[in-house]
């Protein structure tokens, strides 16, 4: 889940961030998994995401639900951007985004995250959401619409969480590079 809210994240944020994409990202998911000693109530898993065009993802794999997801579950993202896999010890933390209540906004229409609930199979967007495995095939990302998103060559690493109260009930690391593609040229001399 963390990838998909990481995308999202990258959608709602990218009116408010003046900072723009090279032409094409070539990107390296490196993956995700539960945090240590953590079994998930609220999963994202057999994770497939691949380059299908030119700054454009697809994203498939199982949205799975352990117990019902209640009205008041919050979500909370943490994002440190890194110069490169082997420099993650200079990371540079973004400020965490906190997603309220997230079981109500599951059915809203014209919002960054519609897309990708009307792809979960079976699924019905109304709380308490039920238990179940939700398979999503292929949910299209176009990259070049976020043309001022934070989305530029780093190494991201992702934290996760989600609580119904106090309880933790997700809480996933992920870690992704996203690298341009373009020839730097440079003139010396």
């Amino acid at each position: 889940m963390v990838l998909v809210i990481f995308l999202l994240l990258a959608v709602v944020n990218a009116k408010d961030l003046p900072i723009p994409i090279p032409q094409k990202l070539e990107f390296s998911y490196e993956g995700s998994r539960n945090c240590d000693d953590f079994d998930g109530k609220i999963n994202l898993e057999n994770i497939v995401l691949e380059q299908i065009g030119e700054n454009v993802m697809a994203l498939s794999g199982d949205f799975v639900l352990k117990t019902e997801m209640p009205e008041n579950v919050i979500v909370k993202v943490t994002i440190s951007r890194c110069p490169s896999r082997a420099e993650r010890g200079i990371c540079e933390s973004i400020p965490p985004q906190i997603i309220d209540n997230v079981c109500d906004r599951l059915p809203e229409k014209d919002k960054e995250w519609s897309g990708f609930v009307e792809k979960l199979e079976h699924f019905v967007p109304t709380c308490p959401v039920q238990p179940g495995n939700y398979h999503f095939d292929e949910y299209v990302v176009d990259m070049s619409t976020l043309a001022s998103a934070p989305l530029m060559e780093a190494y991201w690493i992702l934290n996760s969480e989600a609580f119904v109260g106090k309880e933790r009930v997700m809480c996933i690391f992920s870690e992704i590079e996203f690298k341009s593609t373009n020839k730097r040229k440079m003139k010396l001399g």
